[in-house]
């Protein structure tokens, strides 16, 4: 068991990392589907395209939860098909990126609502999913492999806001 968890915990800080700049990606992508111009940075994206349609805005705005979200159901989903605890630290990290984040949020490093929406209602929602999963997939050792993937998440989150994101994608 001890194999496990310190590879969830490492799996986990990759996935906290890759969950911020995920959901970047996804607004970034938008952007560029739609013929304007944007800059990708640790923590957002910038553009000084201006879209009319309201819809486009709705679409390019909720890009980024769209990503994360689809990346946490995918990991569910694969959880439960394969019952490997890896793809479920990858959901909860994925779906618990705002609560990782939340020091960063309030000392106005991140940005909570980027999308207009509480973000934490779907995070929240996921999550639930994701605790219906633990019980019914994970017999042995819950509380581990949760304590595992919610420190490593926020270490990933913490090492890319700090650290990595800024040397990165400044």
């Amino acid at each position: 068991m001890k194999g496990i968890v310190v590879s969830i915990f490492i799996f986990s800080i990759v996935f906290g990392c890759l969950a911020i700049l995920s959901h970047e990606l996804g607004h970034y992508f938008v952007h560029i589907l739609y013929g304007g111009s944007a800059v990708l940075h640790y923590n957002g994206v910038t553009s000084s395209s201006v879209y009319q349609d309201p819809l486009q805005y709705q679409i390019l705005a909720l890009a980024g939860v769209g990503t994360t979200v689809a990346i946490s159901l995918l990991s569910l989903l694969l959880m439960y098909a394969t019952r490997n605890s890896l793809f479920l630290s990858l959901g909860m990290t994925m779906a618990g990126r705002n609560i990782a984040a939340l020091p960063f949020i309030l000392l106005g490093i991140a940005y909570p609502h980027d999308e207009g929406i509480p973000l934490y209602i779907i995070d929240l929602l996921i999550n639930l999913v994701t605790v219906a999963l633990l019980v019914k997939c994970v017999k042995e050792n819950r509380l581990v492999v949760v304590v595992a993937s919610v420190l490593g998440g926020s270490l990933g989150a913490a090492l890319w806001l700090l650290w990595l994101g800024p040397l990165i994608l400044p």
